[in-house]
């Protein structure tokens, strides 16, 4: 990471246990002068330069089944026991070229309390498909229609039916938003479109968004910086609104041209795979 304050190159380079090591460029950062710069080094890196970790708050949406970017983007934010991961929906469906939802599903299984899911309308889709073809006779499963998407006979070639059932259930059970706070900021996040948290919509308008997403688009929720993903961001980039208050992170990922993007919410700092 390369930080300019007051006209001097700072080099910020993230260690083992989340530790930044700070190089200033030409001079040491021994002396009282210094010490407004390392306060400024450590606002910006979000780390202690000494001391234990600090907890990070990481955001990312839209995986679609592609574990090899998954793999790769905890790997680029040295994600750690102490942090934090929110994954905004849609972990499932597409990626054609190299779909994996059983290793990328155990993979996130196995984050445990340090990632939390939220509910995308694919995800939706898919156990709301597999949970009818199990209750179905026999005869009558080799007549239904496909599921539309990949992921259903991905899912089927490697696991038992019981726990391609279990796992649908436990999709179920993800929740269509949450709210937390970090660093005295409010956040909100929904897979497509949030709400106020005193106001309950129906569950297609945090899946889908209705026909007043243009409104939210600019307005947001007031109080609240809401994080969503759904709809691809133009160059596959994370996207904001002009007040700062909406943040949208689909980038794109389960398209061959696509990217996995990542928000930090420390830092503000953008990763993309």
């Amino acid at each position: 990471m390369l930080v300019r304050v007051e006209n001097q190159t700072i080099i910020g380079k993230k260690m083992n246990h989340g530790i930044y090591a700070i190089t200033v460029i030409g001079e040491s950062l021994s002396g009282e002068k210094n010490l407004a710069l390392i306060l400024e080094i450590i606002r910006i890196c979000g780390k202690n330069v000494i001391g234990e970790n600090k907890k990070m708050h990481y955001v990312v949406s839209d995986i679609h089944n592609d574990y090899q970017k998954f793999c790769e983007l905890l790997k680029m934010i040295e994600f750690s026991k102490e942090d934090k991961l929110f994954i905004l929906g849609d972990m499932f469906d597409r990626s054609d070229y190299n779909p994996n939802p059983v290793d990328l599903y155990f993979k996130v299984m196995e984050l445990e309390d340090n990632c939390s899911m939220i509910r995308g309308n694919h995800d939706e889709w898919l156990a709301a498909y597999i949970l009818k073809y199990y209750q179905m006779p026999e005869w009558k499963r080799r007549k239904t229609e496909p599921y539309r998407y990949n992921t259903f006979r991905c899912l089927t070639r490697r696991l038992a039916p019981v726990d391609v059932q279990n796992l649908a259930k436990k999709v179920l059970d993800w929740p269509l938003q949450l709210s937390i706070q970090v660093n005295n900021e409010k956040y909100l996040f929904a897979h497509a479109m949030t709400s106020a948290p005193e106001c309950t919509e129906d569950k297609y308008y945090y899946l889908m968004g209705n026909e007043m997403n243009a409104e939210y688009l600019h307005n947001g929720i007031e109080g609240y910086i809401s994080i969503c993903g759904h709809k691809n961001t133009a160059n596959h980039k994370i996207w904001k609104n002009e007040k700062g208050n909406l943040i949208m992170c689909d980038c794109g990922c389960g398209f061959r041209n696509g990217k996995l993007g990542c928000l930090c919410l420390e830092t503000k700092e953008e990763f993309y795979i």
